[in-house]
C-alpha cells in the first residue's frame, strides 16, 4: 500500500468520524437552544417597576418619559397602556429593552 493510499483511507475514516461527532454536537445544541427560546419576556410594568427599584427612582421622576404624574400612576396601576413615544423614552432613558416594553402587559381592567 502506498503512503497516499494509507493516509487517504485513514483520513476518510477520520473525516466521517469528525463529521458524525460534529453533527451530534450540533443536534444537541439545537435541542438546548430551543429550551431557551421558550423564555417569556417580562411584563412591561414589572420591568419598569424593577428598573425604578434598581435605580431608586420615584414615579415623579418618570414624568419626563410618560407624562404628567397622574398618567404615570395610571400606567403603573395598569389603568393606561404604554404608547409608542412612552416606550421609546423609557427605553432610551432607563435602558429597558424595547421588546420588553412592547410586549402586551397583563390585561387592563374592563370599564364596566
Amino acid at each position: 500500500m502506498s503512503v497516499a493510499g494509507f493516509y487517504g483511507t485513514h483520513l476518510r475514516r477520520y473525516s466521517c468520524n469528525v463529521a458524525f461527532r460534529f453533527g451530534a454536537i450540533y443536534i444537541k445544541f439545537l435541542g438546548t437552544h430551543k429550551q431557551y427560546d421558550a423564555i417569556d419576556l417580562p411584563d412591561p410594568i414589572e420591568a419598569i417597576k424593577f428598573r425604578m427599584e434598581q435605580s431608586g427612582l420615584t414615579p415623579k421622576e418618570l414624568v419626563l418619559m410618560i407624562g404628567c404624574l397622574n398618567r404615570v400612576h395610571e400606567v403603573l396601576n395598569r389603568k393606561r397602556s404604554l404608547t409608542l413615544p412612552m416606550i421609546w423614552k423609557l427605553h432610551k432613558a432607563l435602558g429597558i429593552p424595547a421588546a420588553s416594553l412592547i410586549h402586551p402587559a397583563a390585561t387592563l381592567p374592563s370599564a364596566h
